[in-house]
This record gives C-alpha cells, sequence and structure tokens, in this order.
C-alpha cells in the first residue's frame, strides 16, 4: 500500500495576484520563478513547489452554507417500488413487510 508523506504542490487562488506576488516576495521574501503560466506566479520552494493564482471561480458570490437536508428515511423504498422491469416495462409488484 502507498503511503501519504504529503502535498507535492500547494496553489492559493487569490482575489488580486499582483498585491499578493507582492506580499509573498517583499513580506516572506520567497522569489518568483522564472517563468509562470499565464494568470499564476510560480516560486522558487523546495521540496515543495508553491504558487499563487487567479481563481478558477468568482471568489466574491455568496454561497449558501446551508447543508442539504438529510434524505427521507423511507425515499429509497418508493424509488425503487416506482421504477419498471427493465425488460418488460411492467412495474414491480413487491410489497413492503411490516
Amino acid at each position: 500500500m502507498a503511503k501519504i508523506v504529503g502535498p507535492d504542490f500547494i496553489a492559493l487562488q487569490v482575489r488580486d495576484l499582483e498585491a499578493s506576488r507582492r506580499f509573498y516576495t517583499d513580506a516572506l521574501g520567497l522569489e518568483p520563478a522564472p517563468q509562470s503560466p499565464p494568470g499564476a506566479v510560480v516560486f522558487q520552494t523546495a521540496p515543495i513547489p508553491f504558487a499563487i493564482r487567479e481563481p478558477a471561480v468568482d471568489l466574491a458570490r455568496p454561497r449558501s452554507m446551508k447543508p442539504s437536508p438529510p434524505p427521507r428515511r423511507d425515499a429509497w423504498w418508493s424509488d425503487w417500488r416506482s421504477t419498471t422491469h427493465p425488460n418488460t416495462g411492467v412495474g414491480w409488484t413487491w410489497r413492503k413487510s411490516s
């Protein structure tokens, strides 16, 4: 079995790429790599590469933190009972035992 030893790359999504680059270079002393992909800054860190990048999603858009309601306890039965037989197209005639 493989043993997990830790991450092999870390990238953070940031709202302002240039301000974040200045923070990591000026305040923390990290050096940018000679080349980075568009919309990102890769830093020369070892043993784990570190980068900052423009977000893949709109970070300003509010998202609901409301959890989904739990499934109804008997939902599986009504869903299963309402299906039809794949070969005949006839509904199942099973009854739930008491």
